[in-house]
């Protein structure tokens, strides 16, 4: 960025970026005197931007000190509507579902920062209570081993079920099968399965200071935990499992708002006034 603004800086056009990820903080170096050096490149590579754009709400509050508030605008993500789909694997899980079981769903690349293994654990810790439920995770990554091993060792044999990834044609049929959403990722830009999962009314859990924290109000329109907090997590879980009905009337409110806010009809609507201002 800092070799980009010395070529741009004297051209005369409107410069506009878009940050999609945390990895910019300068709080993330690892050295004190490079989070320094780091901080004060930062100011200099966007100080020839006209308005800087961020995916993330978090981000742009922290990044208050490097970014002036008038030249930063925080944007989001969209989705696009779902579509139609048929296919087998969706009347497959329908079957399988129980109704008397709590079904929670989780969509993501099988990676640690992810948090299933603290789903996982807040799974038998639930079950451990004499309660029903069961977790489908939908998705493939490095992890897959290790979630099979520790469902193995905590017994959940019959309550957890790693699915492969599927397209979101199909993953988006999925959402309105289950009672909750439930994503404890502790190092995510946005996450846009959060948006999906809301659009198709149903409750969400994901966590405080990540991406999906501004979209989703905690207690509002959705649930946040504290990240890699087991505790936390069991709390919120516990809430939805014991409040169905004013768990649906959440889960209404965050369908409305990505509705109103988080399609992309309206994304690029926004991203066209921005660039033409």
């Amino acid at each position: 960025l800092l070799c980009l603004s010395s070529v741009l800086r004297d051209l005369p056009i409107r410069k506009v970026l878009t940050l999609h990820n945390i990895k910019t903080l300068p709080e993330l170096g690892e050295h004190f005197y490079l989070r320094h050096l780091y901080k004060y490149t930062l100011k200099r590579a966007f100080s020839i931007w006209d308005k800087v754009l961020f995916v993330n709400k978090a981000q742009n509050l922290r990044m208050e000190e490097i970014i002036p508030p008038k030249k930063s605008v925080f944007i989001g993500n969209a989705i696009h509507p779902a579509k139609p789909c048929d296919d087998p694997f969706i009347k497959e899980t329908v079957e399988k579902l129980q109704p008397e079981v709590f079904n929670i769903l989780a969509v993501a690349n099988l990676k640690a920062s992810k948090g299933l293994d603290i789903l996982i654990n807040t799974v038998a810790q639930i079950k451990n209570e004499g309660k029903a439920v069961a977790l489908w995770v939908v998705g493939d990554g490095e992890e897959r081993t290790h979630l099979l091993e520790l469902t193995l060792k905590m017994g959940l044999q019959q309550e957890v079920h790693l699915m492969l990834a599927k397209p979101n044609e199909i993953v988006r049929q999925l959402y309105p099968l289950f009672d909750l959403f439930a994503l404890p990722s502790y190092r995510e830009s946005f996450g846009i399965v959060y948006l999906e999962a809301m659009e198709a009314g149903i409750p969400v859990i994901g966590v405080k200071g990540q991406g999906i924290d501004g979209v989703v109000i905690d207690g509002e329109n959705g649930m946040l935990c504290e990240p890699k907090d087991q505790a936390s997590l069991y709390e919120k879980i516990s809430w939805v499992m014991d409040n169905p009905e004013a768990a649906k009337e959440m889960a209404k409110k965050g369908q409305a708002l990505v509705k109103e806010q988080y399609m992309m009809d309206d994304l690029i609507q926004r991203l066209r006034d921005i660039y033409e201002e």
